[in-house]
């Protein structure tokens, strides 16, 4: 019970802080931090990090069936919910990132 309740303070303890480097960059553009996250931690590093691991990527894509892939992508919208919730928060808590 103990290591659980470490670990819950702990995780809470990291996904607090992982915005605070984020308002130092107030100086930048609106949204070109949230851009650019999106794109490399999107796209590019998932694909290169998913090639590098299974050259073979695109044939397990090709061989999974649809009803998996619509299962992992409802997964994913609702990961992207959280997200979203998340930053509410943080804003809400007084840790603003953007202008």
């Amino acid at each position: 019970m103990l290591n659980g309740s470490i670990l819950i303070v702990l995780g809470t303890i990291l996904q607090g802080s992982f915005a605070l480097p984020m308002t130092r960059t107030r100086g930048l553009a609106g949204g070109s931090t949230r851009r650019w996250r999106f794109r490399y931690g999107l796209f590019l590093l998932n694909w290169a990090l998913a090639f590098a691991a299974m050259p073979n990527a695109t044939d397990a894509l090709a061989a999974s069936r649809i009803r998996d892939l619509v299962i992992l992508t409802a997964f994913g919208a609702q990961w992207g919910v959280g997200a979203i919730l998340l930053g509410r928060s943080i804003r809400n808590a007084g840790l603003r990132t953007c202008p």
